[in-house]
């Protein structure tokens, strides 16, 4: 399903809705369309991960961390600076 980010959930996952219903999406940021997968549907939420993006945010960056994604130590790397500052 494609759908539109609208803002970042408290541990920086972007945050979307779909029929009424929450969906935190990790390593999506505002303003981008995603193509995405549910993982869990939790009631009045669900938790989703991104399978591509379809229209990809100006503030987005290559993480410089070869083990982004992997160890779990750092979750905004997605993000340019000036990005990670406003969401802070």
């Amino acid at each position: 399903m494609q759908i539109k980010i609208f803002d970042y959930g408290m541990n920086g996952e972007g945050v979307a809705k779909l029929d009424g219903k929450i969906l935190l999406i990790e390593n999506a940021l505002i303003d981008e369309v995603v193509d995405a997968q549910i993982l869990n549907d939790n009631g009045n939420y669900a938790t989703a991960k991104v399978m591509s993006l379809v229209e990809q945010a100006p503030n987005r960056a290559n993480p410089f961390c070869p083990y982004y994604g992997v160890c779990g130590g750092c979750q905004l790397q997605h993000m340019n600076y000036s990005e990670q500052l406003k969401f802070k």
